[in-house]
This record gives C-alpha cells, structure tokens and sequence, in this order.
C-alpha cells in the first residue's frame, strides 16, 4: 500500500513523506530536509502495533536508528 502523512522529530517543523509505502509490517519513506543542511532522508523500518523501529539513510553521512510511536 501507500503511505502518506507528516512526520517531525523533537519540536522540528513536521515534513511530508515522500515515496511512502507499506508490505505486510515494513514500511519505507523518505523525507527532504533543509536544516541543517538539504539533503533527502531516506527511513526503512518494521511496524509492531502503535511502535515503529528502523534506520535512516543520512545521505553521506551514513546511516543511523530510530524509534516512532503513533501519536
């Protein structure tokens, strides 16, 4: 399926998701960012109930984890 919607992190300004897409519990989306530099983002992670785990692409400068929660 599709994914659409808004993410945000911390108190940050909330971006779109882009390219979004479901299969079963794993989800993929990315997300442009213009602080503090532009660049693309770019999340793949794992659904378990109202949790969210995975990692990011952070364009050169690797990748790292993160963890969501519906709101």
């Amino acid at each position: 399926g599709t994914l659409t919607g808004t993410q945000s992190a911390g108190h940050g300004e909330g971006k779109p998701i882009e390219d979004g897409s479901v299969s079963g519990n794993n989800i993929v989306w990315s997300a442009s960012i213009t602080k503090p530099m532009p660049m693309t983002l770019k999340f793949s992670g794992t659904v378990d109930g109202d949790k969210l785990e995975g990692s990011v692409k952070l364009g050169m400068f690797g990748s790292a984890s993160f963890t969501g929660v519906r709101a």
